[in-house]
């Protein structure tokens, strides 16, 4: 109960966000990491793309889409990236019972664009910047092509 104490503004602004319809997730995220960083319950880690999942809470249990995800290929080619984009990428480490990886595991079985990965190797679940993460798997997994980002804009490849 000590524990709970010690973090009582934290536990209350994370509970006041996940508990009211309405809240205003994107401020209130970026105010959660700053106090969980200040106060040490979060850091920052720097892991390779296959080592990432996606919460299987994420976008409300939808996770993330292939399809979505190859679509940023499109955009890098067409607009470019700057870095600053997924610098705030969130994830939570991945419990003993592998809850996350299990079910990600089984959504990308069911998703043709989504490399599927091998179980043991998740150490995080993502829950900010998921599809960007999985543009890098897709393209580590050599699932990235101009056919593949042509499919994915639903232009013919043949003519």
């Amino acid at each position: 109960m000590q524990e709970i104490m010690k973090y009582a503004d934290l536990a209350e602004k994370i509970a006041n966000t996940t508990d009211h319809e309405g809240a205003r997730i994107v401020s209130d995220y970026a105010e959660i990491v700053a106090m969980g960083l200040k106060c040490g319950l979060l850091y920052k880690r720097i892991l390779l793309p296959n080592q990432v999942g996606v919460h299987r809470k994420n976008r409300d249990g939808a996770m993330v889409s292939g399809r979505e995800s190859a679509q940023i290929w499109d955009d890098v080619d067409r607009v470019g990236v700057a870095p600053d984009l997924f610098k705030d990428a969130t994830s939570f480490e991945e419990p003993p019972n592998r809850e996350n990886e299990i079910k990600f595991i089984k959504r990308c079985e069911v998703d043709e664009f989504l490399p599927i990965p091998n179980p043991g190797d998740i150490q995080v679940s993502s829950v900010a910047c998921s599809h960007w993460n999985q543009a890098l798997c897709m393209a580590q997994a050599g699932k990235v092509s101009i056919a593949t980002t042509m499919q994915t804009n639903s232009k013919d490849c043949m003519t």
